[in-house]
């Protein structure tokens, strides 16, 4: 058995959000050959779901960057923060100028604010979104395991570094040019590798990983065929075993045909 992780939005994407042409038929041949395809996102499953029609029990979904994990439809992995390091990171995050949080849970994400582009923006990425009054109303109503931070101001000059405080008692990382997500220490896309490589008894020359951003580096470290897409930020790139062409050009596709010759 082989594993495949990618990346979603600057990897497997292009920046129209559109799965590659062929994606599924790709899917359909690694699974003859006996490899697993995973989604390794930093999306909410029931997002995830409704962009892989048909293939929920098919693909292994590893959801919120890595603190949510389903397989066969079925919740496998999840790495709760406790209550009250959530009343904690409200006391900061409500502080910060054009930063918004978002409760992200297993059973649905949430907010408190109806500002038009935290409302546009969440609902991309979380399709089981509700609006409470008060994220304190949640906790302990659904396991919370991920606080994103939608920053309007920009979130590596802004959201990240007053966030940097928290790091003692956190996992925090930008996932994007808008975005900070907030997580239990140690918490990555990596850790999760590291426990599905132990639960289907894989090593790392058995997987394969394509990433783009900061979030995913954990994840490729943790695997021997680690890909850097063209557009990948340097920092990706650097670790990377290997290369592809960029998400504009389906480069985790035309990877993968080549290393498993898929004759498409």
């Amino acid at each position: 058995m082989k594993l495949v992780l990618s990346d979603m939005d600057g990897t497997l994407l292009n920046e129209r959000k559109e799965l590659p042409h062929d994606f599924f038929e790709v899917v359909k041949a690694l699974q003859q050959r006996d490899v697993l395809f995973a989604i390794a996102s930093g999306r909410q499953y029931y997002t995830l779901l409704e962009q892989f029609p048909n293939l929920e029990k098919e693909m292994l979904f590893i959801c919120e960057n890595g603190t949510i994990v389903f397989e066969k439809g079925t919740c496998i992995y999840v790495n709760e923060i406790e209550r009250s390091k959530l009343y904690q990171v409200l006391d900061i995050v409500r502080n910060i100028e054009g930063v918004y949080p978002i409760f992200c849970g297993v059973n649905s994400a949430y907010i408190e604010d109806d500002h038009p582009l935290l409302v546009k923006n969440a609902g991309m990425y979380y399709h089981r979104l509700k609006r409470v009054a008060r994220l304190e109303e949640v906790i302990g109503v659904d396991r919370i395991c991920k606080v994103a931070l939608y920053d309007t101001i920009g979130a590596a000059q802004n959201a990240y570094p007053k966030c940097k405080k928290l790091s003692g008692f956190f996992s925090i990382v930008t996932s994007g040019k808008e975005w900070v997500d907030i997580a239990n220490p140690l918490v990555s896309k990596g850790k999760v590798v590291h426990y599905l490589k132990e639960r289907y008894g894989l090593s790392p020359q058995d997987c394969y990983a394509f990433g783009d951003y900061h979030n995913d580096i954990e994840m490729l470290q943790e695997v021997y065929h680690s890909v850097a897409v063209a557009n990948a930020h340097e920092d990706v790139a650097a670790v990377c075993r290997f290369h592809t062409l960029s998400n504009e050009e389906e480069g985790v596709m035309h990877y993968l045909k080549q290393a498993f010759h898929l004759k498409m």
